[in-house]
């Protein structure tokens, strides 16, 4: 019978010339490999989750709604770098109620004052904070029943002590 010796580095252990490993790295060559199919499912399910929530983030694009939420100025390489650097500010947590993004959400870079009301401030870091989903949809249903002028003179305290 043909003999070769064990695969793993070092070892000189003859086995016969359909394996690769010895019984003793056998086991641990098994192991590595289900850590690496671990890993694997791990990041596929990140990926799909991003996927995912990726489409629900862009739902709008080519819907009749496009134009009311400026979608093409949210997808702008400014926007994305602005955006990106607040969720590092505010350390991917929402500035209301202290929830931590997970790895399957998404959080919203929100303007304290809209941008339909002051659009000369659409681009300033000290304009942007970051929200959950739910406490978003909270601020844009107020949002929507206050006036222009009442939504310029709103803070950030003034939002948390009306979101809480």
């Amino acid at each position: 019978m043909k003999m070769h010796r064990c695969n793993k580095n070092g070892c000189r252990n003859l086995i016969p010339i359909n394996q690769k490993y010895c019984d003793t790295h056998k086991i641990k060559e098994q192991q590595k490999d289900r850590l690496k199919e671990l890993e694997m499912k791990r990041l596929q399910s990140i990926s799909k989750a991003y996927e995912y929530n990726k489409d629900r983030h862009t739902a709008y694009m080519h819907s009749a709604r496009a134009d009311e939420l400026d979608v093409q100025w949210y997808q702008s390489p400014q926007w994305r770098r602005l955006s990106s650097q607040i969720h590092v500010i505010d350390l991917y947590t929402c500035r209301i109620c202290g929830h931590v993004q997970l790895p399957n959400e998404t959080m919203v870079t929100d303007h304290i004052i809209p941008r339909r009301t002051a659009p000369e401030l659409a681009m300033t870091a000290s304009n942007l904070w970051l929200l959950d989903r739910t406490c978003h949809n909270k601020k844009t249903a107020i949002e929507r029943k206050r006036t222009p002028e009442q939504l310029k003179i709103m803070t950030r305290d003034e939002w948390i002590r009306l979101l809480e």
